[in-house]
């Protein structure tokens, strides 16, 4: 509470500063060639709620065992801090995350 009432008082004149310390988010849409494995279509009967555990999401039993190229759309959310890539004709799943700072992954983008 005191510290809201310092703002309040004294901290208002650099607000304006302060939003401009960080760029803004960047959107940016790509389309990439991904190795992919075709599958089965699901079955068209959900099993029972009480024998699995995925209800009421369909199984896809059948998988290709030969990969091919594939186009598919990638979207790229970036700010100063991380990459994350998105793929919406998947059903928006998130195909991988980079923080910047060190380069490195914390969610694994699996290029296949």
């Amino acid at each position: 509470m005191i510290i809201s009432r310092w703002l309040l008082r004294f901290g208002w004149p650099f607000l304006p500063f302060l939003s401009f310390a960080q760029h803004p988010a960047r959107i940016t849409e790509e389309t990439r060639q991904i190795l992919t494995y075709g599958f089965s279509d699901p079955n068209p009967v959900a099993i029972h709620p009480k024998t699995a555990k995925i209800y009421p999401y369909f199984l896809f039993e059948g998988y290709s065992k030969e990969g091919k190229m594939q186009p598919w759309k990638v979207i790229k959310l970036e700010n100063d801090y991380v990459e994350v890539y998105v793929l919406p004709q998947v059903g928006g799943k998130i195909w991988g995350a980079i923080e910047k700072s060190t380069g490195k992954e914390f969610v694994y983008r699996n290029e296949v």
